[in-house]
Formats: structure tokens, sequence, C-alpha cells
């Protein structure tokens, strides 16, 4: 059976000074409500379910994983614990790599700004007692190379008690991230988006994944769709409140789905409570060792002037078909969403990322001779070509449509004629405002 799975993710947060009253979104959070863990933004309101919008403010324990230190270098999510711990999807990385030049960036609502905190990661914690198998314990712990410092940007979650479980009433949580705001999307938007979505009971779950649910994990979804996480939000935070003071914790970690806010599968996270005990085992403590010095950072791209409205509108713009503009969304290379794609190029060339530019897919994946829908685009190189002319036993067990969108072994570079017609900022296109998080297809390693 062909499955697509996408990822999702959870972490949580913190409590207030003066929990009875809101805090005023003109103020800083209190130097005390920083000392342990955070309070929730003044944005963050679950008396309605949304679709998904952009964050108004920096969600203080939210992080971009990256695999250099550029927004455009982002993969996954993540949840600030402490000031030198982050907790993360095990299926965002291979168990044991080395993590050299892969840094995690907090503060921020937009990816590719300058003003967060970037700090490399200095090495992977994962679970030897309750190993990540299948889609089963979906954790992983990265130590930072040197401590984050708080202030009301940035602070972490506060772990939930051993008990919690806010699926029993159907508590609305959140979820957040960069992710793409729908499934197949070939582009990740450039601010924070978040979303609140309702808790669904276990034995629901288990019934839309034929059995698939275990004890380690919690799902959340609507019956109505068009809420969820999706490529690119693994790793990140399911946030719940816990207690009378309305205290932010980190339910789960985004892990995986079918699809992206469909009515008939909710969104799967990894539950926190499964390895409190580890969690707290890896907390507090010095920093991590230093990174291995026989591989130097990875070097953000150069600098690039991106025209955001331009990206995935269908027109391929060679100003934008860079890795720093995410390829222009694709719009270069086949499928072609338009008969008239080349009309706003001169060079119209079908450039192609690799794992390295792999941001809204799994980057581990690109080239394992699997088939991959999720990173079957232009930025992750169209899956290394393991979706075309592929030999490989059970080359599509990954995948639904498994389509061969551009063949990488065939040398064409996909250029078009086009001339250049000129081309104005206000082109008028809107997105969709849906906005589901960090998802991302499941493989078992």
């Amino acid at each position: 059976m062909k499955l697509t799975v996408t990822l999702l993710a959870t972490l949580l947060a913190i409590s207030a000074a003066q929990p009875q009253k809101p805090i005023p979104k003109q103020k800083p959070i209190p130097k005390q409500a920083t000392a342990t863990c955070g309070a929730f933004p003044s944005f963050m309101t679950a008396n309605r379910i949304v679709g998904g919008q952009a964050a108004e403010s920096s969600i203080p324990w939210q992080v971009s994983v990256r695999q250099c230190q550029s927004g455009g270098c982002h993969f996954c999510g993540g949840t600030i614990l402490d000031a030198t711990t982050v907790m993360c999807a095990a299926h965002c990385f291979t168990e044991g790599q080395s993590m050299s030049g892969h840094y995690i960036t907090a503060g921020v609502v937009n990816r590719n700004s300058n003003d967060g905190q970037t700090i490399e990661i200095a090495n992977g914690v994962w679970n030897a007692e309750m190993p990540y198998q299948g889609n089963n314990n979906d954790f992983v712990i990265l130590k930072l190379s040197s401590a984050l410092t708080f202030n009301e940007n940035v602070y972490p979650a506060c772990l939930p008690d051993a008990d919690h479980e806010p699926s029993a009433s159907g508590q609305t949580c959140f979820v957040s991230g960069w992710g793409t705001l729908n499934s197949g999307a070939n582009s990740s938007p450039t601010m924070l988006q978040w979303v609140a979505v309702p808790t669904v009971t276990n034995a629901k779950c288990n019934e839309q994944y034929n059995g698939g649910i275990t004890s380690s994990m919690i799902c959340a979804g609507s019956a109505d769709g068009g809420i969820d996480s999706c490529q690119g939000d693994s790793g990140g935070p399911f946030i719940c409140s816990q207690g009378a003071d309305n205290t932010a914790v980190l339910t789960g970690v985004v892990s995986f789905g079918i699809g992206c806010g469909l009515s008939t599968h909710s969104g799967v996270y990894a539950r926190t409570t499964a390895v409190l005990d580890w969690v707290k085992a890896n907390m507090g403590g010095t920093v991590g060792p230093p990174p291995a010095t026989t591989e130097g950072p990875t070097q953000a791209p150069p600098p690039s002037d991106c025209v955001d409205s331009w990206i995935e509108d269908g027109f391929c713009d060679d100003e934008n078909n860079n890795a720093a503009c995410q390829f222009d969304g694709g719009d270069c290379c086949p499928p072609f969403a338009k008969q008239n794609w080349d009309w706003y190029c001169n060079e119209c060339a079908c450039v192609i990322g690799d794992a390295t530019t792999c941001e809204i897919g799994v980057p581990n994946w690109v080239g394992d001779a699997f088939c991959d829908d999720e990173n079957n685009n232009a930025l992750c190189g169209f899956d290394g070509g393991d979706c075309c002319n592929n030999s490989a036993n059970n080359w599509d067990w990954y995948c639904n449509d498994c389509q061969c969108l551009f063949d990488t072994t065939a040398g064409s570079n996909g250029k078009g004629k086009g001339s250049r017609n000129g081309k104005g900022n206000g082109k008028g296109k809107g997105k969709g405002s849906r906005k589901g998080k960090g998802k991302g297809s499941r493989k078992g390693q």
C-alpha cells in the first residue's frame, strides 16, 4: 500500500507572571516568566478555529532548523526546551549523523530575517530505549553549541504533567511553522504561520489510520478539514494549555499524516508525555560538545532580491530562478502550470536543487532510490531522479502520484525561448489563505 505521509510537530510552553490577566501586546514578557518557561503570545487564542494565519510577532519557543545559516535552508521546525536544548522530530535526521553545518534560528517571524539568534547544533540525542521505528517515537533532542539568550522573543515552552491528556476534552491546541500552505506545494511561506486545531482521541484517529496509532502519538484535526500542519513543519511544536493559569506546554511534535488538512485524516504528533523522563534527563547541563572541525559550516547562499509575488505564479522568472528564491517555486520546470510559462524570462532554464536546498521535503530521501512525492519538485532536485526510469525494487512504495515530472538523467535543461515582456510588481495574484503546518511524508528508516 502506498501512503504519502505528511509531517507534524509539537512543543509547549510557558507560564505567565499574572495569569489572571492577558499579557499586553505592547509590553515585553515579564522577566520572572522567562526564567522558567514562557507564556502564550497574546494573539494566540483558541476561542475560534482558524485555517491558519501569519504570526503577529515571534512565537518564542519556535525555531527554524536549517542546513545553513540562511532562511532558505529551512527544512524542519523545533521547540525550545531550555537555553541549550531543542526538541525536534527524529525523521528530520538520520540517527547518529554529524550535526556540523546544521543550525537553529530563534526569535524571528520572517525566516530570512537576520534579527534572530542563529546557533549551530552540537549534537543530536536519540532515545535508545524507545527508538524511532516506522512512525513511532518520532523524537530527537538537539543540543546547541552555545546558549540562547532569553528575551521577550525567545523563551522555552513548558513540559506537560505526566497525566496531561488534552484529547479527553477535545481541547483546541496550536501548531506553528514555515511549512507549505497546502500538500504538494513547491514553495514555503516566508512568514511564520500558526493554526488552532482541535485534538482528536486516539481511538478515533486509529480508525482513520487503520490501526497505526500508538500510545506514543496524539492526533488533531477538524471534521471539516482545512486546518493542519504540512511539509516543512515537521519537528515543530504542538502546544496545548494546561492548568488554571493557562500554561502553554509542549504536548507533541509535528510528525506525520495523510495529506494536509483532510477531513478524513487528522494530523499525527509524537506525544511528549510518552518520553517525559527521557526529555527531562537530557535537558540542562553543559552545552553539547563542539562540532567536528573536519567539516566547515555550510555557507549561506548569496543574498538575492526575490519578488515573492512571482514565486509559484506559473510564469518562469529568471531573477527568481535560484536557491534563495526557491527556484521560482518550480515555475521554470515541468509540469508547466500555464501555456505561456516563458513569457517573462530570457534564459528560462529549468534549474534544480538537490538535498542541500530541499527545504519543503525530506533531504535524506533525495536520491535514495524510492520516489517521494514531497521531494518531487525543483527545490529537491525532483527527488534526485528517483521518480524517473527507476528499476529499483519497490521504488514506488512511498509515493501516491509517483510521476516522472523531470528526468534529471536526460541531460535536458528545460530551456524555453521566451521573449522578455516585462512584468510589474502588481500582478494581483493572491495565494490561498489556508495554512497547513509542518508535515512531511513518513518513511521508516
